[in-house]
């Protein structure tokens, strides 16, 4: 293997480090039996960090036309508010 494939060996081997421990992060919350809304913020904040991403929000769908942020993450917390 040479130096070039161990980076990206490397690289893999941390970003599955990154998803694991946010997995264990919510599932520590679940068993705790933490509120429902801080369960659902963190899965939003997983994301945000696992997928390198600034703004997350979470749906529940009612209906084929609508919809409700039941969590999110990020700077902008007047773009599409909890509700």
């Amino acid at each position: 293997m040479d130096a070039t494939e161990r980076c990206g060996v490397d690289t893999e081997v941390e970003r599955l480090a990154e998803e694991h421990a946010a997995l264990r992060r919510v599932a520590t919350l679940v068993a705790r039996e933490a509120p429902r809304a801080e369960v659902f913020t963190a899965i939003a904040e997983a994301i945000c960090q696992v997928l390198g991403t600034e703004e997350t929000r979470m749906l529940r769908y009612h209906a084929p036309d609508s919809a409700i942020v039941t969590a999110r993450w990020g700077r902008f917390e007047d773009i599409m508010p909890i509700g």
